[in-house]
């Protein structure tokens, strides 16, 4: 941990004893608190003192501050309220309560005045006292005041972390800015942060290369510490055949274990001190998408990447890889990998035999996929109870896919008598089936099973009933599936909701409009959290909306504001196919002026989050400003696109070439 030298110790202690001795009794008690601060030097105690601090500090503020009451020169200002003077105990007391503003506009102001030693001093101060807070809750298991404050990421704590990167840029010292980086909670950067921080502070082009190459580090580490996120970009980006960016991102990746200045390891049982591990989960989304992206020689680099790395390939490793070939309906290959791990010594196991199940299913076959469950039941003993389920559920899945509903019937009533007995997934995979087909008959079947069995259904089994009912426009279909909620002791939801307010807006009258807007409010003021309205509420809600031609333009955009405003109150937002939804909408309303200014706003939120666009995302823009004549905004959506790296759909193709055309001869 960072401190203050001795020199400029010593001389602030004298500072404020002489403060001490000579201020109003009124200060005395903040002064102490200052001066218990800066001789602590044990980080959980200076925390206590920091809140003391905090609670003591003047709640007026003073204008004789030659920096924090002005802005801060080619700096952007967020806030024309003036700051009080606080010294950097009291910044960081307030950064650790979730207020980071101050801090990040001391490390801008000593950044601009390229006083780099001082950014990372603080910063360093605040990573070290995030990290003893973090220690101490963990270790009490109770929830601190600043927990749940430092659990959304403010603008401004971004922006923090940016300053501290260009002053370790500036100083060549990454190794210790990933140090801080990983005590502070590693934060990540928005696409829109940086952006707005993009100023120069030098014209050496080589100062701005470290820059750059300092943040996409930190960005790497995010990524690798979150194999969940890591795993969903890569998922994202398979399907759109984005190969080159998932490969840039690979070998960025590999840099990092590999380099000339590694930071991370490859695999989290390595012994190493590197503070980053790449972790199965991320080895096996990379290896998945890029199966899914048909680039057999990114997966066989991959696997020759892992043996040299001498990372142990593992049956989760092996099961993503069956699965992504599963995907794909390519049996083949997942026969030979299947072939190739048995030669290796790796044992099968119910994750491999369930990716292989499902992988023979789907590519139609049948027999061979029976064959293999055969085979699992000779080790299904030893499985985990709840893998062992899975595979069945896999069989169950299967045979309808194959059209064997009867077949799978029959299994269903095996596993009764012979166990595994089924459970909601078997009965919901049933359900949705006969949904698929409309065979009312074989849903009521379905239900009455359950019921008998003892099986509760779940979320998805009500909403799978409750569509079925409302295809077939049946009036009283809340109060069916309602009555059948009752009988099986289950409470409403929020799917169940979100359902229903679906269906009163597509009656296309004010009357449901109102009717929908009731049950809305009724949503939004349940504080059990059991039927609060999510995503999916307000994105129906606004697709209906945009489609509502029924309604006057002026009641639309009410409306619409109201829902976005409903939105913002409950700090809800859209996903990224939320917003091709929407954008969909929003291109067929009558209006061409509101249906354009609302994609685009819409196009605008999706950029300023920092959400990675698809091809279907470019494809949904493209093709609604080429329907409305917006030509000059469609070739700022294809320059985007060319600017993302994905591989362009012949669809996308064809609409950008159109707009290419149009705007040449304009």
């Amino acid at each position: 941990m960072l401190s203050l030298t001795s020199a400029s110790r010593s001389r602030s202690l004298l500072e404020l004893y002489s403060l001490c001795a000579s201020s109003k009794p009124t200060r005395l008690a903040q002064n102490s608190a200052i001066l218990a601060s800066l001789t602590c030097r044990h980080p959980r105690r200076r925390l206590q003192h920091l809140a003391k601090l905090e609670d003591l500090a003047p709640a007026k503020t003073h204008t004789k501050s030659p920096t924090l009451n002005k802005p801060v020169k080619g700096l952007p200002v967020h806030s024309s309220k003036k700051y009080p003077v606080l010294n950097p105990d009291q910044v960081i007391a307030r950064a650790l309560k979730g207020d980071s503003e101050h801090l990040y506009r001391h490390l801008a102001f000593h950044l601009q005045n390229h006083d780099f030693d001082s950014v990372i001093l603080l910063y360093d101060r605040y990573a070290d006292d995030y990290h003893a807070a973090s220690s101490t809750a963990a270790e009490t298991s109770q929830p601190k005041e600043w927990a749940s404050e430092l659990e959304v990421e403010d603008e401004n704590r971004q922006r923090a972390l940016h300053c501290a990167a260009i002053a370790h840029a500036m100083k060549e010292s990454f190794e210790s800015l990933l140090q801080a980086y990983v005590k502070a909670g590693m934060p990540p950067i928005t696409r829109s942060v940086r952006k707005e921080l993009s100023w120069k502070l030098t014209t050496s082009v080589a100062h701005e290369a470290t820059i750059l190459s300092y943040i996409n580090k930190l960005s790497i580490a995010f990524f690798v510490s979150n194999p969940g996120c890591l795993a969903g970009y890569i998922k994202a980006r398979s399907k759109e055949n984005a190969s080159s960016t998932l490969e840039n991102l690979y070998l960025r990746i590999l840099e990092a274990i590999k380099g000339p200045d590694p930071f991370m390891s490859a695999c989290e049982s390595h012994q190493s001190s590197l503070p980053i591990s790449m972790t199965e989960v991320a080895w096996a989304s990379f290896l998945s998408g890029f199966v899914r992206c048909q680039r057999p020689d990114l997966a066989e680099k991959l696997w020759s990447d892992i043996q040299e790395l001498k990372v142990y390939r593992g049956s989760g490793l092996w099961a993503s890889l069956i699965g992504a070939f599963g995907e794909l309906r390519l049996s083949r290959p997942a026969i030979k990998a299947w072939e190739q791990m048995v030669s290796q010594g790796v044992e099968p196991d119910a994750h491999t035999y369930r990716a292989m199940v499902r992988t023979l299913f789907r590519d139609k076959q049948p027999e061979l996929g029976w064959q293999k469950f055969v085979e699992f039941q000779q080790i299904e003993k030893s499985a985990d109870p709840a893998l062992r389920l899975s595979v069945y559920n896999s069989v169950v899945d299967g045979l309808l896919w194959s059209q064997l509903a009867s077949k799978a019937l029959e299994f269903v009533e095996m596993m009764k008598k012979l166990g595994p007995a089924p459970d909601v997934v078997t009965y919901n995979t049933l359900l949705a089936h006969y949904n698929r087909r409309r065979d009312f008959q074989g849903l009521q079947e379905v239900i009455a099973d359950m019921q008998a069995s003892g099986v509760q259904g779940d979320v998805y089994s009500f909403s799978t009933i409750l569509d079925a009912l409302l295809k077939v426009r049946r009036k009283n279909a809340m109060e069916l599936v309602l009555q059948c909620m009752e009988e099986q002791g289950v409470e409403p939801n929020v799917a169940i909701y979100s359902a229903l307010i679906d269906h009163e807006l597509r009656m296309k009258d004010e009357g449901h409009l109102r009717a929908a807007l009731s049950l809305l409010q009724d949503m939004e003021r349940d504080k059990t959290g059991k039927f609060s309205p999510n995503n999916v509420t307000y994105t129906s809600f606004l697709t209906n909306l945009h489609r509502g031609h029924w309604l006057s333009l002026e009641k639309r955009k009410f409306y619409q504001l109201d829902v976005l405003q409903r939105m913002r109150a409950k700090g809800i937002k859209l996903t990224l196919p939320d917003y091709h939804i929407v954008l969909k909408a929003a291109f067929e309303d009558d209006d061409s002026d509101h249906s354009v200014r609302s994609a685009m706003q819409y196009y605008a939120d999706i950029q300023d989050r920092g959400i990675p666009c698809v091809s279907t995302t470019f494809y949904i823009m493209l093709a609604g400003l080429i329907q409305h004549g917006e030509w000059e905004l469609a070739r700022g959506i294809v320059k985007d696109f060319h600017q993302s790296g994905i591989k362009p759909t012949s669809s996308t193709s064809r609409l950008m070439y159109i707009v290419g055309q149009k705007t040449l001869s304009m």
